[in-house]
């Protein structure tokens, strides 16, 4: 039943989009305005991220790529185990395509190979596509992480995912959270992590979920309006596999100051989003001009790892996790 829950819901935002959610008529109000100050003329370019919504437009291409086809379904082809499923994929309607990835797991996987080795074909010739190539190559990395805290009996409480923040973290939280499961991704955006939500957290099924996640969006110039959606469908969906503790970190402060401005009124609408538990890291970490602070400084969007021993480790450990 949470399955069907989690497919409805993620369905639902792909034909739809969600309405934006917040608590009284006062503070929608606010919000609103919020948004409304925030918004840039940009929307960000989402050519480079694997989604729900992308897959079926490079689906199209890769159906007419008569390359793919002999790779995967001549006779003694390298992956001619696999030409049932490139058959199915290509054929597939759209939403048919949405509702499988939605609920098969293993299909979900074969889907993002043969994306990968697509994207593999054309990276030499096109660096948008090297690019495409390796973050799919991080998601099933990520994946076989799961897969290895499974079959290990390590199924953890706790799931950190997030952006190159979680993954940074990844190297200084292992120690301090041996039972835990690390799959952040360099590069994540909230639109790509939901498409791995269902592998990288329902496969596992954890009690909390700690997140960092929507910095990219937001430095790359995504509607405000859509990254907010995008969370709340998030928080839902990680409601809907299960999860009874979602803590989402602030965004750092910057060593921009103009872009630094925009952060403080980001963590104001992530702490706005329903049965989330925001965890302020910004204000122990943020110079009295709303940059990062000296002693914290990395490399003007990454922090230090001081930051990560002062700030974020106590207040993980704060949680009981």
């Amino acid at each position: 039943m949470k399955q069907v829950k989690w497919v409805s819901s993620v369905l639902t935002v792909l034909a739809l989009g969600l309405p934006f959610l917040s608590g009284s008529a006062a503070h929608a109000s606010s919000l609103s305005d919020l948004i409304n100050q925030l918004e840039g003329k940009t929307s960000c370019q989402t050519s480079n991220y694997p989604t729900f919504d992308g897959i079926l437009k490079r689906r199209a291409l890769i159906a007419k790529d008569k390359g793919m086809l002999y790779y995967y379904c001549l006779p003694n082809s390298p992956m001619a185990a696999n030409c049932a499923t490139f058959l199915e994929f290509t054929s597939l309607n759209n939403a048919q395509l949405q509702m499988k990835l939605a609920t098969d797991l293993a299909f979900w996987t074969q889907v993002v190979t043969i994306d990968y080795n697509y994207a593999l074909s054309k990276a030499g010739k096109n660096p948008a596509e090297a690019k495409y190539a390796m973050f799919l190559s991080m998601i099933l990395q990520r994946s076989q992480i799961v897969d290895q805290a499974l079959a290990s009996g390590r199924q953890g409480e706790t799931v950190f995912i997030g952006d190159s923040l979680m993954h940074i973290f990844e190297a200084y939280g292992q120690a301090e959270f041996p039972k835990s499961v690390f799959v952040g991704i360099g590069g994540d955006r909230t639109d790509s992590m939901l498409y791995r939500l269902a592998y990288h957290v329902g496969k596992i099924r954890p009690k909390n979920v700690v997140m960092s996640i929507s910095g990219n969006d937001f430095l790359q110039s995504c509607k405000t309006q859509d990254i907010q959606k995008r969370r709340i469908l998030i928080v839902n969906v990680l409601k809907s596999l299960g999860v009874q503790n979602i803590y989402w970190v602030s965004l750092p402060p910057l060593g921009d100051k103009k872009a630094a401005q925009g952060i403080p009124a980001q963590n104001a609408l992530i702490a706005s989003i329903p049965g989330v538990t925001y965890l302020d890291t910004w204000t122990a970490m943020a110079a009295p001009d709303g940059t990062i602070a000296p002693q914290y400084k990395g490399d003007g969007i990454h922090f230090n790892e001081q930051a990560y021993r002062d700030v974020w480790i106590p207040k993980f450990k704060a949680l009981g996790l």
